[in-house]
């Protein structure tokens, strides 16, 4: 594949993936409920998962993939690290 090739498709990715996002995704553990007992002498009101930023969030930040491969996606990667 050439360089060329591989970029188009890095950016046909992106695009395919703009177009069919849905804000609220269910992947059918909706109604799941696991008993945690791994920390038993800890409580769920000790645990603070809020990242450690200059700013205050009330979750965690997760950014499941990133892409490259092309000017475009390295941009969007550049914008996703800056969040």
């Amino acid at each position: 594949m050439t360089q060329s090739q591989q970029s188009h498709r890095k950016d046909e990715h992106v695009f395919l993936a703009e177009k069919y996002f849905q804000s609220v995704a269910h992947a059918g553990f909706d109604q799941v409920r696991l008993l945690h007992r791994a920390l038993p002498e800890t409580t769920m009101a000790a645990v603070d998962l809020k990242p450690d930023l200059p700013f205050n969030w009330q979750w965690p930040i997760y950014i499941n993939a990133m892409t490259g491969g092309s000017p475009q996606t390295g941009k969007l990667n550049a914008q996703l690290g800056q969040l």
